[in-house]
């Protein structure tokens, strides 16, 4: 079975819930905590490509309302 990346940072409440879905259906993560090793150029420019801005964008969080 392959297992799937998760991008976030460790105490999230986001990234708890997709750990513990993906935990309960017994598919392998990898987890990749921000605040320990930033995204790669490379990383970012895939997701972009495949699901495009919009998906990547949380523009109503408030580190978006921020900047």
């Amino acid at each position: 079975m392959q297992g799937v990346q998760i991008f976030g940072v460790k105490n999230s409440q986001a990234t708890r819930a997709a750990e513990r879905y993906f935990k309960e259906r017994r598919i392998p993560i990898q987890m990749v905590d921000l605040k320990q090793r930033a995204i790669a150029a490379g990383e970012i420019r895939r997701f972009v490509e495949k699901f495009g801005w919009d998906a990547l964008l949380d523009r109503e969080g408030k580190a978006y309302s921020d900047a």
